[in-house]
Order: structure tokens, then C-alpha cells, then sequence
């Protein structure tokens, strides 16, 4: 399917009809591409939520923000279930397109304040796709030398490439984390999790995993979760709701329903 384009320009009373009913066609797809992935994490990580691994959830800032929720609510069901401290969930943006020395004072600022906040409480932190890794990397090392425990689950993670040619391999992240940490991972050898972000070349994704004109920033570098001036707040919520939606299927599914199938 083709994203189809509406004028950004007092659109009539049909013309808005038609672009909210777009939307939501549009999110559903978003979430019927999320849904596998996070369902194949939520029966990985069902044994450490049941044990209370995790007090606290940190989102990879803006790709993971709605993934970030959706654990978030697998952890705060559980923590209802067994009468237990419902999760902490904070953001952080680390990305590597981020750099210079005032972002890099700014981040270790934040990760000094979340020490404060996260206390000796073990973080679940959850990325949208894992590329050259050095995202992780960075994260890792900031909370490492705040002495911050740690798991990671992302979405997908990236092919690579071998030493010959027709090899294919994925970014190693174990090598990046502390002893101890574990790592997740919904999809390999898969760009999907990048669904989020908007800036995907047309060459790079079907139509049907395309973003365009969906009531967010289409200026190339922002993420479906970002809340900015050219947010629609209503098609936000709807997609929040629908996440949470989601979440409480596979919780349902792996929790109440005992299976992992």
C-alpha cells in the first residue's frame, strides 16, 4: 500500500475523515509488524519478569519510546498480580547521530540523575533495532560507570557481514555488556525493529512498513513516538492505546494463559 497524501492546509470535514481512518490503518500496520517481535521477547523474558528481575525500565530514546511502554506494561501486570512495586520507566537518547562534547556532558549528567532515581534497582533497557551496536556501547558504558545493572532487549538486530562475502552474521552484543547482563532479541538478522524511525530510504522498506503523512515530522529524522509541533495529539494517543493493547494481549498469552507457543 501506498502512504496517500492529504493537504496540510484546512482540510475539509471529508478530507480529515479520510486522513484519520488513514491513520489508524497506518498504526495497525505499525503494530502487526511490532506484535511478532514483541512476542517472541515477552516469552524470553517471562522467567526473569516472574522472578522480578527488573524494577525499572530504560527506554533507547525516541525509536524505543513506544516498545519502552509496552514492556513497561508487561512488568507493571505482572508487579499487579503479585501484589510487587509497579516499574520506574525513564528515557534516555543515546544515539550515535548524537555527539560533541555538551551532549556528551548532558548524557553523563542524565545517567547521574537516573542513579539517583534508579537506585540499586536492576534496569530493563530496551532498544528499537541494534545497527553498529555503538549506541549500546555507549549506554552501557555510561551505566556501568554508574554502577547500574543492567539487561538489554531490542527489537531486531541488523545482518552483518562475514569475513567472505556470502557470510552473514549479527553484531555481537554480549562483548558490550557487563558479565552477568543478558541480552534479548525479538527478530534477528532484521531491520524491522527500525520501524519506528522515519528516516528509512524507500528502497530500504516495503510499502507497507513506510511512514509518511501519518500526523508526525516526515522531515526525515524524527521518530513515530516523538511528540513535536507537527504531532497529531489524537493519533498519539491512539497509537499509545493500541500499544497497550498489544501488551496486554501477550501478557494474557505467556502469563495467564501459561504457554510460550
Amino acid at each position: 500500500m501506498k502512504w496517500e497524501r492529504f493537504s496540510k492546509e484546512a482540510p475539509s470535514w471529508q478530507e480529515a475523515e479520510s486522513k484519520d481512518k488513514l491513520e489508524l490503518e497506518q498504526i495497525r500496520m505499525f503494530q502487526r509488524l511490532i506484535e511478532p517481535m514483541m512476542d517472541s521477547l515477552v516469552a524470553q523474558v517471562k522467567p526473569d519478569v516472574e522472578s522480578g528481575r527488573w524494577g525499572v525500565v530504560l527506554g533507547d530514546d525516541r525509536g524505543a519510546r513506544l516498545p519502552a511502554l509496552a514492556m513497561r506494561e508487561i512488568l507493571a501486570n505482572a508487579a499487579r498480580d503479585n501484589n510487587t512495586k509497579t516499574p520506574d520507566t525513564f528515557f534516555v537518547a543515546a544515539g550515535v547521530s548524537r555527539q560533541g562534547a555538551e551532549y556528551e556532558n548532558n548524557l553523563k549528567q542524565r545517567i547521574a540523575v537516573l542513579k539517583e532515581l534508579i537506585g540499586n534497582e536492576r534496569v530493563l533497557l530496551v532498544t528499537d533495532h541494534i545497527d553498529s551496536g555503538k549506541t549500546i556501547q555507549r549506554l552501557s558504558d555510561l551505566l556501568q560507570e554508574n554502577e547500574i545493572q543492567f539487561d538489554v532487549v531490542s527489537l531486531s538486530r541488523k545482518i552483518t557481514k562475514g569475513d567472505h562475502p556470502t557470510e552473514e552474521d549479527v553484531v555481537d552484543v554480549d562483548p558490550l555488556l557487563p558479565p552477568g547482563s543478558k541480552f534479548f532479541v525479538g527478530k534477528d538478522k532484521s531491520d524491522d525493529g527500525m520501524i519506528f524511525w522515519i528516516r528509512m530510504q524507500e528502497y530500504f522498506m516495503e510499502d507497507y512498513k513506510k511512514r509518511d503523512d501519518v500526523g508526525l515530522n516526515v522531515s526525515g529524522n524524527s521518530a513515530i513516538a516523538s511528540r513535536d509541533t507537527e504531532a497529531d495529539p489524537a493519533f498519539l494517543a491512539t497509537a499509545r492505546e493500541l500499544n497497550k493493547e498489544m501488551a496486554d494481549r501477550l501478557y494474557e498469552k505467556h502469563f495467564k494463559n501459561g504457554t510460550n507457543n
